[in-house]
């Protein structure tokens, strides 16, 4: 289990994949141009209630160059601790483009000032996904997805957006439906063995992001609270009905099957990130789950069979 977050080096724009590259460049509008905006659009900007967390962009249609730029330019109204700092991920819909920036420091307003350039052909049908974390323990606190169609299209002038970053409350309960395993044992009491099969799952949810997830499934064998065996998937990409019919074998030499239960997780990998935990599932005696307990009290009555069970994935 991580109990701390890892977090990589800030990408460089030479890292970023080409189609969708950041200028890390000073995206501010300057005050002659909000005002000039705000008369274009008669003041139409959206009203955000000033307890909802939120976000300042611009966009730029620069028609010689046919670009849209998209200006990240600051974050009010966030619930943090002093000092703590956030980051932000930017993924391009539905492609799994991510770009990750540096660590922004401040408590209630942070400026962000980083600049996204999209050829046009990017920009058509893709959804702008924005979404802001605590740099300290990687918490999402704030959510926002943008359609760049819906915007609107301005010519070469500069317009500015204020966009709602309270998703994040409609992220997480989303994500509180974890989906299912599909799991198959055998026990051989001669070899003293559990073999497996790690057969597929459903409906796994996506993340903060809205990405499909990349998941893979981690099993450990534990006998009296201590970790004696483990073993992980391969990981399959961009799915929330990953197939794996993957097998494993889990040696139980001293060990008893009333003392000895399996946890197996699904996480979700991110480059970008640490890895996501998706869901959990325990099997065994002490099982907290009827069914966790109950396939390993068939699979240990029918040695040799092959027994699989759907379990429902569960937090932590």
């Amino acid at each position: 289990m991580i109990t701390k977050p890892y977090y990589q080096q800030p990408m460089e724009e030479e890292d970023c994949p080409a189609q969708f590259q950041s200028t890390f460049q000073s995206s501010a509008p300057n005050a002659d141009s909000t005002r000039r905006n705000r008369s274009a659009d008669g003041g139409s900007h959206s009203s955000i209630h000033r307890s909802h967390p939120s976000l300042n962009i611009s966009l730029h249609h620069d028609v010689q160059r046919c670009s849209l730029a998209v200006g990240l330019l600051t974050i009010s109204g966030l619930s943090v601790k002093n000092g703590q700092g956030i980051f932000l991920i930017t993924t391009l819909l539905p492609l799994k483009e991510q770009i990750r920036s540096e660590v922004i420091p401040g408590t209630v307003q942070f400026a962000i000032n980083q600049t996204l350039e999209l050829p046009y052909e990017r920009v058509h049908n893709q959804t702008l996904d924005i979404s802001v974390f605590s740099a300290t323990d990687a918490d999402l606190l704030g959510k926002v997805s943008v359609v760049l169609e819906q915007l609107g299209n301005a010519g070469n002038s500069l317009t500015v957006h204020t966009l709602d970053l309270s998703q994040r409350d409609k992220a997480q309960t989303e994500f509180d439906e974890r989906g299912e395993l599909m799991l198959s044992l055998c026990y051989n009491e001669r070899k003293a063995s559990v073999q497996g099969i790690v057969l597929k799952a459903k409906n796994l949810p996506t993340r903060a992001s809205s990405t499909m997830p990349d998941p893979y499934v981690k099993i450990t064998l534990n006998f009296k609270g201590i970790t004696r065996n483990k073993w992980r998937s391969t990981c399959k990409s961009r799915t929330v009905s990953p197939v794996y019919n993957e097998s494993f074998c889990l040696d139980l030499s001293g060990m008893d099957l009333e003392h000895t239960f399996l946890q197996v997780d699904i996480v979700d990998r991110n480059r970008l990130l640490r890895n996501y935990f998706i869901g959990r599932i325990t099997v065994g005696c002490s099982a907290p789950s009827e069914m966790g307990r109950r396939h390993w009290e068939v699979m240990r009555t029918h040695q040799g069979e092959a027994i699989s069970y759907w379990h429902s994935l569960v937090a932590k």
